[in-house]
């Protein structure tokens, strides 16, 4: 009798556990076709993903020092676009004591860097602009820029 009831206990414990779920499942569908719920899923604005990181220090995010250079743009309409200057891997690397020499973090002249003047003065440089998360903060947009400069650069190399 008691292997009877130890067994009628698991069951039962099981089966309201298998109920719970399913009930959980079918709110979070529920709530998933809801406009303002989906605009939380999709752009993930309430939720920060750099914890104890620093945008204006490219360092956190996998960039060696000064292959990135953080900067602000100015629109027309009085608006500031945070950006980052990238250097490709290669130029880095024959300029990098002159690149250690300069000063990291922001600035607000991307001119006047010597990063950019390598890449000002290379006939052969290419520009490519990346905008990422539009509408989300701007801790999302650092996911996907490390990644696409360093294949961008890759794949000119290999074109040429």
């Amino acid at each position: 009798m008691i292997l009877g009831e130890m067994i009628s206990t698991v069951f039962k414990y099981a089966s309201v556990s298998v109920a719970v779920l399913i009930g959980l499942y079918a709110s979070f569908l529920g709530l998933i076709v809801t406009p303002a719920f989906q605009a939380h899923i999709v752009y993930l604005h309430k939720i920060q993903m750099t914890w104890f990181k620093d945008l204006n220090v490219p360092e956190n995010f996998g960039f060696l020092r000064n292959q990135a250079t953080p900067f602000s743009l100015k629109t027309s309409d009085g608006e500031r676009l945070y950006a980052w200057h990238i250097l490709p891997v290669e130029l880095y690397r024959k300029h990098e004591s002159s690149l250690l020499a300069e000063p990291s973090g922001f600035v607000s002249d991307i001119t006047s860097t010597f990063a950019f003047q390598l890449l000002r003065d290379d006939p052969d440089a290419r520009w490519s602009f990346i905008f990422t998360a539009p509408p989300g903060p701007l801790d999302r947009a650092t996911e996907f820029p490390i990644i696409v400069p360093c294949l961008l650069d890759s794949l000119a190399r290999f074109m040429s």
